[in-house]
């Protein structure tokens, strides 16, 4: 299958459709005005003439504007590859739209139009953090802190919580001056996404492509672990313990 976006934009792609997805009812709330907690209208909610609740303005127009992206995407997406394939969102709710097409995000790559839709998901995305949840303030950032020439072991735990059982104790695979060789606990880290496992494998020995990692994720091999901001980690340990089982079972049906 011919991709359009490369596995970068496939991850930014989706790290945006989940942007969308947990921000969306968020969004939903700010359309109208919370009410006053202290104040000469402290526990009355805003009135305006009329039956309708007053809305504010800008938080609608930020909510239509990314409706009307996800729901051209979803559309060119359902006519091009057919309902068949990928059925329908059911519902016009932003968060539902969005998680739908971030169940699709792999078929929306293959389609030639994908760039320009991303772009298009990526711009509103943008617009909807900034008003629902926007960034902290820049403040200074610490001075680098000196690392020796053998960096510590990566104990960093897993994305679940627990920590890796090969990371405490000292490193295998001792040089003979005693220095310790390349090691995935000297990579600097335990998880990563699959092109910086992809990099580390291949450093360590162990070539294997992050289309791979990613297929051995989807037949459940591997674990895909997905972050709050809709990337996915993989373990380096997990990937070079079968990718180096498949190599032995590949020879073993070979020899």
């Amino acid at each position: 299958m011919e991709f359009y976006l490369t596995e970068v934009e496939q991850d930014l792609l989706g790290r945006d459709l989940h942007t969308l997805e947990v921000l969306g009812p968020r969004l939903e709330d700010m359309l109208v005005p919370s009410t006053p907690a202290s104040g000469t209208n402290a526990g009355r909610p805003a009135k305006r003439g009329g039956s309708r609740p007053p809305v504010v303005v800008h938080v609608l127009e930020v909510k239509l504007d990314a409706g009307q992206v996800l729901a051209k995407l979803a559309t060119r997406l359902v006519m091009t590859v057919g309902r068949a394939e990928v059925g329908s969102p059911g519902s016009n709710e932003l968060a539902v739209v969005a998680s739908w097409l971030h169940r699709h995000v792999l078929v929306i790559a293959a389609q030639p139009w994908a760039r320009e839709r991303a772009l298009e998901v990526a711009r509103v995305a943008r617009r909807v953090a900034d008003l629902v949840d926007p960034p902290p303030p820049v403040e200074t950032p610490p001075p680098p802190r000196t690392i020796g020439p053998h960096p510590p072991l990566d104990e960093s735990p897993s994305p679940s919580g627990g920590r890796l059982p090969w990371a405490p104790g000292r490193a295998q695979g001792t040089n003979e001056d005693g220095t310790f060789g390349v090691r995935w606990e000297r990579a600097g880290f335990a998880f990563g996404s699959s092109r910086q496992v992809e990099e580390a494998a291949r450093l360590l020995g162990e070539p294997v492509s992050r289309t791979t990692i990613r297929k051995w994720a989807r037949e459940g091999h591997v674990v895909a672990h997905l972050q709050e901001d809709g990337t996915y980690l993989y373990s380096l340990a997990e990937v070079l313990d079968y990718a180096r089982r498949w190599r032995l079972q590949l020879d073993e049906e070979t020899s």
